[in-house]
């Protein structure tokens, strides 16, 4: 991408990506890491309904949190486009990025998880990465618009994929599946301790694009995507070294 788009567009996509993140973490609510936990002791006590009942919960909730994150950012996506981004360019980007706020959801991994089809679970990313770098080599005429194509349309195909793997093996499973604000409370006050944590974890890797987006130049943004980028790579082998 760095050596494909320019340092503007670099900084642009970044500048999106940092705050869907934002989005995608309020929108987990912890309910994914609440999912790894209770699959399993459901399924040990044969408890099928609540096994199910929790995943179907979990996957609308999250589907609710998204589409109210994509109408407000809809709705206020002028002011995002004038005050924060500076640029009229940002706007198919970010709202495709929102979009794909929309369609992902860590019920389907964690669901695997706690499933413990763990082949699956590992398989999820890689095949989402593959996806979205298939769909780069095709859509990258189109500029930052086509990267952020890429990256809704290897969300649409892993949910998909897993999501029908996953009612496969859980349709021979006796009980009814449905949405339960019990299960949803359950399931919440376990997760919230996670996104307290998944929030620690994002103020370190996402605040300080989002400040610079902000507060300086796209063109700025992009050359420290860049440099942070790089220096990953560099410590990456660093560290694989050291081990």
């Amino acid at each position: 991408l760095a050596h494909n788009l320019s340092v503007e567009s670099f900084g642009l996509f970044y500048s999106v990506l940092s705050l869907t993140s934002l989005l995608l973490l309020f929108k987990d609510f912890g309910l994914g890491p609440a999912l790894a936990k209770y699959l399993p002791e459901f399924q040990h006590r044969k408890e099928f309904s609540r096994l199910k009942s929790s995943v179907v919960t979990s996957y609308v909730f999250q589907m609710f949190v998204g589409i109210a994150f994509f109408l407000g950012v809809w709705h206020f996506h002028p002011y995002l486009i004038s005050d924060f981004f500076k640029t009229t360019s940002a706007t198919p980007v970010l709202l495709t990025m929102v979009i794909e706020v929309v369609v992902a959801s860590t019920t389907v991994k964690y669901a695997l998880q706690g499933l413990q089809f763990i082949k699956s679970y590992a398989l999820m990313e890689l095949l989402r990465t593959l996806f979205v770098l298939a769909s780069i080599t095709v859509l990258l005429q189109r500029g930052v618009v086509g990267v952020a194509l890429s990256y809704l349309i290897g969300s649409i195909a892993v949910q998909v994929i897993f999501s029908l793997y996953i009612v496969k093996k859980t349709r021979k499973m006796p009980g009814k599946a449905g949405f339960s604000m019990e299960n949803l409370g359950m399931l919440s006050r376990f997760g919230i301790y996670f996104l307290l944590a998944s929030m620690a974890g994002f103020l370190i890797a996402y605040t300080d694009t989002i400040v610079l987006t902000a507060l300086r130049s796209l063109e700025e943004v992009g050359l420290y995507q860049v440099a942070i980028s790089t220096s990953q790579v560099l410590w990456g082998v660093a560290l694989a070294l050291s081990v």
